[in-house]
């Protein structure tokens, strides 16, 4: 019988905000992606990320509506919130200093986590993740 290798994705703020915002353009593809994920392992957040999607709902939506989602994220299994390695950081600084002047250095940063995984599997909104080879699994 075959096993079939489960997947790690890493994840975004793009999608986490999303994924929280239902009137973001892009919360129906987030919904989506989200319930059909009996596949994954996990969903990889970098804690940068984490404090990244946190800030912004916080900015837009008050600090109450903030941190309901940020202890959704925690309470949901599937969801695993991870300190950066040094060798990720120094890898998101190298390829940072490849992009384009409008992406950040979080899409950077969840670049090289993904590589430190060694998967290509982003949960991300941000083109320049499928620019890059980076991909949402479908």
């Amino acid at each position: 019988m075959e096993t079939r290798h489960k997947l790690t994705i890493i994840a975004d703020s793009s999608a986490l905000v999303s994924l929280i915002v239902i009137t973001d353009s892009n919360h129906h593809r987030a919904a989506s992606f989200i319930e059909q994920l009996s596949s994954v392992d996990s969903v990889v957040i970098p804690s940068e990320i984490f404090a990244e999607a946190l800030n912004l709902l916080g900015k837009k939506f008050g600090h109450e509506q903030a941190l309901q989602a940020a202890y959704s994220f925690l309470e949901v299994e599937l969801f695993t919130v991870v300190p950066s390695t040094d060798v990720a950081r120094m890898k998101a600084l190298e390829l940072y200093g490849t992009l384009a002047t409008g992406d950040s250095y979080t899409d950077a940063l969840v670049m090289a986590i993904a590589d430190y995984h060694g998967t290509n599997a982003v949960f991300g909104f941000d083109d320049v993740f499928s620019k890059r080879g980076y991909r949402i699994p479908s």
